[in-house]
């Protein structure tokens, strides 16, 4: 089957489509192999990550970068402005993350006027009697508090079924129920500035004490993303080669 008579009168429709189904399965396994570097290079950086030594806080370098570092820090809880992120379950039980601003430092070393402030995830509590930030306050820690945990960044989270974060205005008060831990969102209504991270809370062993603090299971293996791009160029390849052969045979039948 020649390239001229592929494109002949009656046979350029339909091997235009071929051709456009042909780049579109080419298209779409490149884009597998995309997805496959992205995640080869994220399991990469948490591994990276979690061979490295806890950092301490206060610290000077790029926090943004540190992603899945064991960290440490200690301090004293502002309970006063903490938020809560729907929709959490534990153990099959819907519930909220109490998210906790922590003021860097201990005893009279807190700069209260100029705090050095970093958001802590304290772990799950149960929807039942929590849906006011005063019912939070049961969970208060009093004192300094030592924190270890895995440094992690916040950011908008999807609407979830048409519901956007709220948008704090100081003259409406704080906005106490959020669908993520949008940092920059939520800095607006502190008062003071939050470092560009947040703290997820380390579990503690065979701990059912409120908060729960849970870290979700990451799955650090390559997905099944080169299985279809494989996939995707095969179909290409059926269509490149198969399309030629069906016409050949027609022909043949016809002649």
């Amino acid at each position: 089957m020649t390239f001229r008579r592929l494109f002949a009168r009656e046979r350029v429709l339909g091997t235009l489509v071929v051709v456009a189904a042909s780049m579109a399965c080419i298209r779409l396994g490149i884009w597998q192999l995309d997805r496959l570097a992205q995640r080869r290079a994220f399991n990469h950086h948490v591994a990276a990550a979690r061979e490295m030594p806890p950092l301490g806080l206060p610290w000077d370098g790029d926090l943004a970068g540190q992603e899945y570092r064991a960290v440490r820090v200690v301090g004293a809880y502002d309970f006063e402005k903490q938020v809560a992120v729907r929709n959490q379950f534990y153990g099959g039980q819907p519930g909220f993350h109490l998210i906790t601003p922590l003021l860097v430092g201990s005893g009279d070393s807190v700069n209260r006027s100029e705090p050095e402030v970093v958001l802590i995830d304290r772990g799950w509590i149960p929807a039942t009697d929590n849906e006011r930030p005063s019912d939070w306050r049961k969970y208060d820690e009093p004192g300094t508090a030592a924190v270890t945990g895995v440094v992690r960044l916040g950011g908008p989270a999807p609407p979830l079924a048409g519901l956007a974060e709220p948008t704090p205005i100081a003259e409406q008060g704080a906005a106490d129920i959020w669908t993520s831990i949008d940092i920059n969102r939520i800095e607006r209504q502190m008062g003071y500035s939050l470092l560009p991270v947040y703290i997820e809370k380390s579990p503690v062993t065979a701990s059912e004490r409120l908060p729960i603090a849970t870290v979700p299971v990451l799955d650090l293996t390559d997905g099944p993303h080169l299985g279809y791009a494989i996939q995707w160029f095969g179909l290409a390849t059926l269509f490149v080669v198969g399309y030629p052969l069906y016409l050949g045979r027609h022909e043949a039948r016809r002649t």
